[in-house]
């Protein structure tokens, strides 16, 4: 009875009512007009993103050849699609200036650039090391795989960003971010809302995009309180392009924020599954000590790793062979065709290579693809040349140089002011990125996973393995 009053006294309510059963039916026959669509065979959904419609390469040659430049092929496509749909940047108002930006990135981060990051890398995982030696006492276990992990991602933020952004803080709403990524590029796709009300809506959608934003505002707060005057000259050259097109501070930090991603993405998960690897294969274990013992007694900065530790180089790049996943794309700007593949692609649609695909390819590999064989690139060098890892083309990874700098001083001075237990490696269930330093968990007793390793002298030995995709577990 009051409500009937109430809606007496305020008929409007009923208008209000009457718009909002109109919105539930308008948005139902258009809910069941996309399903009708998605029943035919040949369609496209008219979504303002033509990479909707996603083709995935799966044989090896048709994927190199998709890196080549033509003019029928977008590169940056991709890029400018993630800009929007998960880190939230206009794809068109800044367009020219984040890809000028993106340019920097790989101009800094060339090979014959790196001298100055890679000291400053050096010297906080050095300083790092000791602090975790004076942290430890004889014989106790730790979790490599998330202890190389923070190492790595400490010296990596502090070479680039400088001493001021928060390490820990990044560090978790990283990881937190990259469990939760698929729900982000998924929700652009769905009907009807905009996408940050879905991101709202879907629960793991709404914590990626809590885990994004956390990212966000730390480095909007590093901006304010002067983090360009305390990075790296690399870096402060390549947001000065950003700065001096004066981007709005939140669009240019979320810009920034792919790019720390991106940095972060793969590389410092790489020494836990190398030496996952390199500790049940003893043979090239013992090879490799021997390489690195025979380096430079100081900095390694410099270091031809290729040729003065030849096995670790190899296992390195066999470790990323084994355990990256690469969907670097291009979209068409006209009906095309790929070398090596015979489907004709139609214009406006987004074509990724799967570098897993490529990566276990028999054709090229070998017979033994699926196993971890760590002198493959010392007994093969053209297999340097098939790599997929980083992408290619004009699009490839910008940090690919640094990363595998980053790699070879960490997994170095590892090795040196270590001594590892083979005989004690030990499964332990996965902790969340809020995890203590040095925790463990709780011992796993019969692994679900298994790898296997031939090792120098072709002995074949199957190995304990977490899973590279499983989220359970960890090493």
């Amino acid at each position: 009875m009051a409500l009937l009053d109430t809606i007496m006294a305020k008929p409007e309510i009923l208008l209000h009512i009457g718009i909002a059963l109109m919105t539930v039916l308008l948005s139902t026959a258009v809910f069941k007009v996309v399903l009708g669509f998605k029943a035919l065979k040949d369609y496209r959904v008219f979504f303002p993103w033509s990479s909707e419609t996603t083709y995935y390469l799966l044989d090896h040659e048709p994927m190199r050849k998709l890196f080549a430049r033509a003019p029928n092929l977008d590169a940056f496509a991709l890029a400018r699609r993630l800009h929007y749909k998960v880190w939230g940047v206009p794809p068109l108002a800044y367009k020219d200036t984040l890809r000028e930006a993106a340019k920097q990135i790989h101009r800094e981060l060339s090979a014959k650039n790196l001298g100055p990051v890679s000291e400053s890398f050096e010297k906080v995982i050095l300083q790092d090391i000791n602090s975790l030696k004076a942290s430890l006492g004889q014989g106790r276990r730790i979790p490599f795989h998330t202890t190389f992990y923070r190492l790595a991602y400490a010296g990596n933020q502090k070479a680039i960003y400088g001493p001021n952004l928060p390490i820990r803080e990044t560090r978790v709403a990283l990881q937190n971010f990259s469990i939760y990524l698929r729900y982000l590029n998924t929700t652009p796709s769905l009907p009807l809302l905009p996408t940050e009300w879905w991101n709202r809506i879907v629960p793991k959608a709404r914590r990626g995009a809590e885990a994004r934003d956390k990212v966000t505002n730390a480095l909007i707060k590093w901006q304010k309180e002067g983090g360009v005057d305390t990075c790296s000259e690399t870096w402060r050259n390549i947001m000065k392009i950003v700065l001096d097109k004066k981007v709005d501070i939140v669009h240019a930090n979320r810009w920034v924020n792919m790019v720390l991603f991106g940095f972060q993405g793969n590389t410092g998960e790489q020494p836990g599954w190398g030496f996952l690897h390199l500790l049940q294969s003893p043979k090239l274990w013992k090879a490799i000590k021997a390489e690195v013992d025979a380096l430079p007694a100081d900095s390694l900065v410099g270091v031809d790793f290729r040729r003065a530790a030849p096995h670790l180089y190899s296992a390195i790049h066999e470790t990323l062979r084994l355990s990256t996943a690469v969907f670097a794309g291009r979209t068409t700007t006209q009906p095309t065709k790929i070398e090596g593949c015979d489907t004709v692609f139609p214009k406006g649609v987004l074509i990724r290579i799967m570098s897993r695909a490529s990566s276990f390819d028999s054709s090229v590999w070998g017979d033994n693809a699926d196993c971890f064989v760590g002198d493959r690139f010392l007994k093969n060098e053209s297999l340097y040349r098939e790599e997929l890892f980083f992408g290619g083309g004009v699009s490839a990874c910008p940090g690919r140089h640094f990363a595998m700098v980053e790699l070879e001083l960490l997994m170095s001075h590892l090795i040196r002011n270590f001594e590892f237990d083979a005989s004690s490696l030990q499964m332990y269930s996965k902790l969340s990125p809020e995890a203590e330093d040095l925790e463990l968990g709780c011992a796993v007793e019969k692994p679900r996973y298994t790898c296997e390793i031939i090792g120098l002298d072709g002995t074949r030995i199957t190995g304990i393995y977490p899973g590279v995709a499983d989220a359970d577990r960890c090493c």
